[in-house]
């Protein structure tokens, strides 16, 4: 029910008059008919009655997770164009670093980044 429910998110009743007719125009302008997400959350709430869905997603589960969390299958090294960044504390960098090492390889890097390495410089004036 939960993978069902992400079909439905989007929503605009919450939205003021003006908010949910841009959105409506936008989407007829970018080719988003009212029948074709009709189609579509219908298509879905037939997939629903399906006995077998919940397997049929959780075979597709791990070839999805390897796109996107590096080590998770360690025999796809990379996706093209894919960056990957987690945010944490050094103990978790430690520990993450360690796993990406023992299934990507000795040489995989988890690079830092600190709020620190985005400031600007204040320009002082003598």
């Amino acid at each position: 029910d939960y993978a069902i429910a992400q079909a439905f998110l989007e929503f605009r009743s919450a939205s003021t008059y003006e908010a949910r007719g841009e959105s409506m125009a936008a989407d007829i302008a970018g080719g988003l008919q009212p029948d074709k997400v009709k189609r579509f959350r219908q298509a879905v709430l037939d997939l629903r009655k399906s006995p077998k869905l919940g397997d049929e997603l959780y075979d597709r589960m791990g070839a999805v997770y390897a796109r996107i969390l590096p080590g998770y299958d360690p025999s796809l090294k990379s996706v093209p164009g894919a960056v990957y960044f987690v945010i944490g504390n050094e103990k978790q960098f430690v520990a993450y670093e360690g796993y990406l090492k023992s299934t990507l390889g000795p040489d995989t890097q988890l690079y830092r980044l600190y709020p620190r390495d985005f400031w600007i410089p204040l320009k002082i004036s003598h």
